[in-house]
């Protein structure tokens, strides 16, 4: 009864003392605790990610940009037409793509053939997706190829090419890249 909750409070006491006076546990409980901010910061504020390849030529460089992303946008889903965002690639999940919205849900897309034996296509973006495609059209596997992607693909908006330093910029919104491809 009694005795053994009086030993139960005074073992939790000198563990509690124990604990909270260990360095090693305070080192590592603010390790934990960095860690933890960072992680939301990634994942909910921004982030910045290696691109390259050469889907999105000109905009963006074959041998690698460091971009910042916001991931704020894509949450509140306001991804606009003639935003750049990085997504999961919907081919490989573990792969992360770099393309331009050329669309949103209800826009209507017109899908240039891919060779001389197709006709054009028109394609309706679904709500809750978007059509994404490189800016290099010649050389980009993108909606053309996928269809529309699911926003919650989206990991963010770039806004700012950071590296390297001699091209760093920052990117708009330009609703009019896509008209004419």
């Amino acid at each position: 009864g009694v005795g053994t909750m009086s030993k139960a409070a005074s073992l939790w006491a000198h563990l509690r003392e124990s604990v909270m006076g260990n360095e090693g546990v305070k080192t590592l409980a603010g390790c934990l605790y960095f860690g933890a901010t960072i992680h939301c910061a990634r994942e909910y504020l921004f982030d910045i990610t290696l691109c390259s390849g050469p889907s999105m030529l000109p905009t963006l460089g074959v041998q690698g940009n460091i971009v910042l992303l916001d991931a704020v946008t894509p949450k509140m889903h306001k991804i606009q037409a003639g935003d750049i965002v990085i997504a999961s690639s919907p081919n490989n999940p573990s792969n992360s793509i770099c393309k331009r919205v050329c669309g949103v849900g209800g826009d209507v897309i017109e899908v240039a053939p891919g060779h001389s034996l197709q006709k054009v296509r028109h394609e309706v973006v679904p709500r809750g997706h978007v059509w994404l495609q490189g800016d290099n059209l010649s050389n980009s596997t993108d909606s053309r190829s996928y269809g529309a992607v699911p926003i919650g693909l989206i990991r963010g908006r770039v806004f700012c090419r950071i590296w390297p330093l001699s091209e760093a910029r920052w990117f708009k919104t330009d609703p009019g890249c896509c008209r004419g491809w």
